[in-house]
C-alpha cells in the first residue's frame, strides 16, 4: 500500500508549445478546487510559472516551463502531494493520485500531450523540487526510443491448415439486385458465359423499301432466287443482311458464268 505522504507527479512534454494561458487554467483550476469540502483554501503563485494550492495538509502544484531544454517544447508539470511540515493525514491525500490523472485528463483534453512522464516522490512537494525535475528532463531522442516496442504477430493457424476448405457457394439473389438486374440488362440476357440470341431490331420503313427493291432487282437477275427471297421477306419479315448476301451471291455466280471458266464449264455440262 502507498504512502499517504508520497507525492505523484506528472510532467507532461510537448515537442511545439501550446497555446495556453497558464494564469487563465491556474484560475479554472482554483475555481474547482474551491469546491472541495476542505477547511482551509490558499492560492500561492512562486512566480509566474509555478502556482501551489494548499487545502489543509494536502498541496497541489501546477507548474509551466517553456522551452526546458533537452529539445523539448514545453513541460507542463501537475502534482498531488503533502503540504511541507504537515502530517500527511488530509484524506484529500488518500486520493492523490486518482485527483493528479483526474487533473492530467482534464488538461489532455484540451491540450494533447506528446509524452507524460510520471513519478513518485517521498519528498513534500515545492517549487525548488519541481525545477530540479525539469533540469533533469530526459532527452527528447530518450522518450521516443523508448516508446518503440517490439510488434508480436500471432499466428491463429497452422500454415498446414487449409485457408478455405468449404465450396464457394453463389448465394441466392436477392429481391432488389433481381430488380436492378431487369431494369440494366434486356430480358433473356444470362452474362456473358451463356450467350443468348435476342430478336433482331425492328426494320424502318426505309429499310424495308430498301429490302424489297433488292429482292426485286433478283427477281429480274435469277427469277428463282428473287422468288424466294420475296417469299421469305413476306413470311419472315425484310432482313437486309440476308438480302443483301443472296444479291452478292447472285452476282458473283452470275460473273463467274460470263467468264471464259464458267463458259467452259457451262459448256461441259
Amino acid at each position: 500500500m502507498r504512502n499517504i505522504s508520497t507525492s505523484t507527479i506528472a510532467q507532461l512534454l510537448f515537442v511545439k508549445p501550446p497555446r495556453l494561458n497558464f494564469a487563465h487554467m491556474v484560475g479554472e483550476l482554483d475555481c474547482a478546487l474551491a469546491r472541495c469540502p476542505t477547511q482551509s483554501h490558499r492560492l500561492t503563485w512562486d512566480c509566474e510559472d509555478i502556482a501551489l494550492f494548499d487545502l489543509d495538509d494536502a498541496r497541489i502544484v501546477l507548474g509551466y516551463a517553456e522551452r526546458p531544454g533537452h529539445g523539448h517544447g514545453a513541460c507542463l508539470t501537475a502534482s498531488v502531494g503533502p503540504r511541507p511540515g504537515s502530517d500527511g493525514t488530509s484524506p484529500l491525500l488518500k486520493r492523490g493520485e486518482a485527483m493528479c490523472r483526474l487533473i492530467v485528463d482534464r488538461i489532455q483534453s484540451r491540450f494533447q500531450a506528446d509524452a507524460i512522464l510520471w513519478h513518485q516522490s517521498d519528498e513534500p512537494l515545492t517549487s525548488e523540487l519541481l525545477d530540479a525535475m525539469t533540469e533533469e528532463l530526459p532527452p527528447l531522442d530518450v522518450i521516443k526510443r523508448s516508446r518503440v516496442r517490439p510488434i508480436k504477430i500471432k499466428v491463429n493457424h497452422p500454415a498446414t491448415d487449409l485457408a478455405n476448405d468449404r465450396a464457394d457457394r453463389p448465394q441466392a439473389p436477392s429481391a432488389e439486385l433481381m430488380r436492378l438486374r431487369s431494369a440494366l440488362y434486356p430480358e433473356g440476357y444470362q452474362g456473358e458465359s451463356t450467350p443468348v440470341m435476342l430478336p433482331a431490331p425492328r426494320a424502318t420503313p426505309a429499310q424495308r423499301l430498301a429490302v424489297h427493291a433488292l429482292n426485286a432487282t433478283l427477281v429480274l437477275v435469277s427469277l428463282p432466287v428473287g422468288a424466294a427471297m420475296i417469299t421469305y421477306s413476306v413470311l419472315r419479315g425484310e432482313d437486309m443482311r440476308l438480302s443483301g448476301r443472296a444479291m452478292a451471291l447472285t452476282g458473283a455466280a452470275l460473273a463467274f458464268s460470263q467468264s471464259a471458266m464458267g463458259q467452259s464449264m457451262l459448256a461441259a455440262i
